[in-house]
């Protein structure tokens, strides 16, 4: 019985600090950057190719409801852009007027294509990225 008890205690303590230091870290918020800072400042050219390369699947996906020449051209027009700003990119060359060209080439997609709801919200989404990814550098 003394054994037991003696368990007992043991188990009680070590259980009552394994609750007490997970108690801040189940508390605690997601994190979000300090005010002011953005997630494209930290990571700096392979997050943006990331979101280049997520919008050109947006364009892709979006490509598939163009109805007719010129929403396809509007299309392509765009993705070429990203692939002209990501190719530059990949060589270090960071060009301010290309990103905004490519961002206008988006939105131009947005403006005037027909697109489902999933596609024109993806897209959205995209075109503010891109912006704040211009904006931060």
């Amino acid at each position: 019985m003394t054994r037991f008890k003696g368990f007992m205690a043991v188990t009680s303590a070590a259980l009552g600090l394994a609750l007490t230091g997970a108690g801040p870290v189940l508390a605690a918020p997601h994190f979000q950057p300090p005010y002011g800072q953005h997630p494209y400042e930290e990571q700096g050219p392979v997050r943006l190719q990331n979101l280049i390369a997520r919008t050109q699947t947006d364009l892709r996906d979006a490509l598939a409801y163009a109805t007719n020449d010129k929403q396809r051209g509007r299309t392509r027009d765009a993705e070429r852009h990203l692939s002209d700003f990501d190719k530059r990119l990949t060589q270090g060359r960071w060009n301010h007027h290309d990103l905004h060209g490519a961002i206008e080439s988006v939105q131009n997609v947005l403006d005037h294509n027909t697109l489902n709801a999933a596609d024109r919200q993806n897209l959205r989404r995209d075109v503010a990225d891109l912006k704040i990814a211009r904006d931060v550098h």
